[in-house]
C-alpha cells in the first residue's frame, strides 16, 4: 500500500513539474516573440496592443525623455512627446526629415501603458503626403474645404491613418493620426481637426 502511495506521489510531482515547465516555456516563447516584434518597429505594422515602454526601448528612449507640452490627450490616457525621427519609420523608411518635425505624441493608457494613438505634427506636408500616397495608394476618402484637406485610409488590419492639412501661410497644420480604436475619432474632432468624416 505504501509503495502505491509513493508511486502516486512521484507521478503527481512529475506531472506538476512538467506542467510548470510547459507554462515556463510558453511564457519564454511569448517574451521572445514580443522582443522580435518590437525589434521591427514600423508605423505600418502597429497593432495597438504594444506597451509604450517596449516601443521606447527599441528606439533607445524611455519615459524620462518625455518632452512635455500642453497638448491634450484622451481621458484615461497619458502622452509621451518627442521630436525623434526614430518614430517615423514607415515600411523601413523615414516619412520625412528630422528638421520637418514639430512634435510627435504617443497616447497611451494610464492603466496598462498600451498605446492608443500616434500623432505626428509636421512643418511641411509635401514629404508626408507623397509618402502616404506611395505606400498606401489613393486614400479611402478625401475632403476639401477652403484651405483644408482631410485624407484618411483604413487598412485591412483595422488601422486608421488620418491626415489633416491646412495650407495656410500664417497658421499651417500638417498632422497625421494613426490609431485603431474609433474612440479617437471624437477626440480628434474635439481638437478641431475634423475627423467626423471617418464615421461615414
Amino acid at each position: 500500500m505504501k509503495k502505491i502511495i509513493l508511486i502516486l506521489t512521484i507521478a503527481s510531482v512529475l506531472t506538476s513539474c512538467n506542467s510548470q515547465s510547459k507554462k515556463s516555456n510558453e511564457m519564454n516563447h511569448k517574451k521572445e516573440t514580443t522582443i522580435a516584434e518590437f525589434n521591427n518597429y514600423d508605423l505600418i505594422n502597429l497593432k495597438f496592443n504594444e506597451n509604450i515602454n517596449d516601443i521606447l526601448k527599441v528606439v533607445k528612449l524611455n519615459l524620462k525623455d518625455n518632452q512635455e507640452t500642453d497638448a491634450f490627450t484622451l481621458f484615461g490616457n497619458k502622452k509621451f512627446e518627442s521630436k525623434s525621427d526614430s518614430f517615423l519609420l514607415f515600411r523601413n523608411k523615414k516619412l520625412t526629415d528630422k528638421e520637418n518635425i514639430n512634435n510627435i505624441i504617443i497616447h497611451y493608457s494610464k492603466d496598462n501603458n498600451i498605446i492608443g494613438m500616434i500623432q505626428i505634427d509636421l512643418k511641411n506636408q509635401t514629404d508626408l503626403k507623397n509618402n502616404l500616397i506611395f505606400n498606401l495608394g489613393k486614400s479611402n476618402k478625401e475632403y476639401h474645404f477652403e484651405s483644408i484637406t482631410e485624407s484618411y485610409y483604413w487598412l485591412k488590419n483595422g488601422n486608421y491613418y488620418y491626415f489633416f492639412q491646412k495650407n495656410d501661410k500664417d497658421d499651417p497644420y500638417n498632422v497625421l493620426f494613426i490609431f485603431k480604436d474609433k474612440i479617437w475619432i471624437d477626440f480628434i474632432s474635439n481638437l478641431g481637426y475634423g475627423g467626423e468624416y471617418m464615421k461615414k
